[in-house]
Formats: structure tokens, sequence, C-alpha cells
């Protein structure tokens, strides 16, 4: 599996880390996740609940591991825990494409 860096705490790496994390995270089958088209089942199997839950909870550990805490915290840690990848994502996405833009 190729490596995610690490995002820097003001987000200059932004672009760069997009790109390899999307490439990862495809790589791994875990890309419909953070774009969102991988949605939560409704009216599924416990294993089908439990297998979404798994895969999205991977998902959002590609981003916790190369995110600085300093970011996770500005987010909000209670909003990332109950959320799912596809959120997490966009919040991040939303931050740093807004500073990275101007």
């Amino acid at each position: 599996m190729a490596e995610v860096p690490d995002l820097t705490t003001d987000g200059q790496n932004w672009m760069t880390y997009r790109i390899k994390l999307l490439q990862v995270a495809a790589d791994e089958k875990l890309d419909k996740y953070l774009d969102g088209t991988a949605t939560r089942p409704i009216n599924a199997t416990k294993d089908e609940v439990k297998t979404w839950q798994r895969q999205d909870a991977m998902a959002k550990w590609l981003i916790t591991c190369t995110v600085p805490d300093s970011i996770l915290v500005r987010l909000g840690l209670q909003a990332i825990s109950e959320n799912n990848a596809h959120y997490f994502f966009t919040e991040l996405s939303n931050l740093f494409e807004e500073s990275t833009a101007t």
C-alpha cells in the first residue's frame, strides 16, 4: 500500500495530500466511502451493515492517522466520531480548499 503523507498543520500540502489520500483509498477500495457513493445500507442484513461500518471506519482511519491533532480538534472530535468518512473528508476539504483557493 502506498503511503499517505501527513497533512501539514497549515494545509500547504493539501492538494498533494488529497490526491495521494484518494489514490490510496482507491487502491484499498475505500474511495467510495470518502466521496459519499458508499452510503450506509438501509434494509440490510446485520452483516452488510457491519461490513459498511468496518469499511467506513477504515476510510476515516486513513485520514485520522495523517491529520494533525490540532486539525482534528478544529473540525470537532465528536462530530468526526459521530459521522461517516464522507462527512469527515468533506469538512476537511472545505477547510483547506477555501484557504488554498485564495
